[in-house]
């Protein structure tokens, strides 16, 4: 199982392509100052070159974030995921930054990181229309508060978790929509 599993990859009826996604169902951030959930999530992506990939990146972008009931803010700082087509999801940032979610005397912060479990993949629609949709559960995640307000003031915490499910399509650059698939 494990060998079938490492040999699936990600497909694109042509290339390049753009990648967009947006949050099929909430997608909740967990730290111990409380559940962040945004009402739009949205992602963006290229693939380019290859019809087959091992990997892509998505950029997130959100707003309407509300955590422990407070208007929040979320720089994502250009951090982006990465998915893997072994089922793992990197989280990148560029050098020295961060994703931020600052709240009246708490920000949250979340570093660079692996989710090796909690990702799985599924296929949907036919033809042009297939698309993946991402479902995450994770849990283990790094995080830092840092604030008056905070539970644990600057204490590297590994009790995150990342729940959502998000709905991934891909466009030719004349924005046509292409099928995308995981197999």
């Amino acid at each position: 199982m494990a060998s079938a599993a490492s040999a699936s990859e990600f497909h694109v009826e042509s290339a390049p392509d753009t990648l967009f996604g947006e949050q099929e169902e909430e997608n909740v951030l967990t730290s111990d100052f409380g559940a962040l959930s945004c009402t739009e999530m949205n992602f963006a992506g290229e693939q380019s070159g290859s019809t087959t990939t091992s990997e892509f990146e998505l950029e997130p972008s959100s707003s309407g974030c509300v955590q422990a009931g407070i208007a929040t803010k979320v720089d994502w700082n250009g951090c982006k995921y990465q998915f893997t087509s072994n089922q793992i999801m990197h989280i990148k940032c560029p050098v020295g930054k961060l994703i931020e979610v600052t709240t009246t005397g708490c920000t949250t912060t979340w570093p660079p990181q692996t989710v090796s479990a909690g990702i799985v993949y599924t296929n949907l629609g036919a033809g042009k229309g297939r698309y993946i949709t991402a479902h995450v559960s994770a849990t283990s995640l790094v995080y830092e508060e840092h604030g008056i307000f905070c539970k644990n003031k600057t204490v590297l915490k590994t009790n995150g978790t990342y729940k959502g499910k998000i709905k991934i399509k891909v466009k030719t650059k004349a924005g046509e929509e292409e099928g995308f698939w995981w197999e």
